[in-house]
């Protein structure tokens, strides 16, 4: 999988704010916040194919938790990138 390269993370106001560029279904662009967690997974990732495994094994190379809990966050934050259209 890959990210969307349309999409783009900025700062704003002090948040973390992942964005659509441009119009989406005619009128507003799509916002999500991101966490510092997944704003570092985020800068790893944007340019490069990935799975979920790859996600749990930055996740255990950055953060002391075990593989279970590793496997979970990615999980999570795979499933919500794909659920607001962010993979392509």
């Amino acid at each position: 999988m890959k990210i969307n390269p349309e999409y783009k993370l900025r700062k704003l106001a002090g948040e973390s704010v992942l964005f659509l560029q441009g119009e989406v279904d005619g009128k507003t662009s799509k916002l999500m916040t991101f966490n510092e967690a997944s704003v570092l997974l985020w800068n790893n990732f944007c340019d490069k194919d990935f799975e979920t495994e790859d996600v749990a094994n930055f996740i255990l190379s950055e953060y002391d938790i075990d593989v279970q809990t590793a496997r979970k966050d990615a999980e999570e934050w795979v499933e919500v990138l794909r659920k607001y259209g962010v993979l392509d």
